[in-house]
């Protein structure tokens, strides 16, 4: 669970950080983070795929699953697009 939760804190560290450069996540919030949402989905599949199963004693690879792609979109990248935007647009720009 804790490994989970540094995932979902590591997601929202690189939101955050490429909303400084393209600050259209900020202005955009639903079709970024649904975006986001889904790119985080397909990297976690390539990171178990070409990582952490070789690495493990797991024989199976695991089917592409588009409910779980749709929960990451929804549950994961939406919630970090818009608490990024609330909180971002609020700040006053530093130079």
């Amino acid at each position: 669970m804790v490994l989970h939760f540094f995932i979902a804190t590591t997601a929202a560290a690189v939101y955050v950080g490429t909303s400084r450069k393209l600050p259209l996540l900020l202005r955009q919030p639903v079709p970024c983070g649904l975006g986001f949402g889904t790119a985080v989905y397909f990297f976690m599949k390539y990171v178990m795929k070409y990582v952490v199963l070789p690495l493990s004693a797991v024989a199976r690879l695991t089917p592409f699953e588009p409910a779980a792609m749709i929960g990451h979109a929804f549950l994961v990248g939406l919630p970090i697009a818009f608490l990024a935007s609330a909180r971002l647009l609020r700040q006053p720009t530093q130079a």
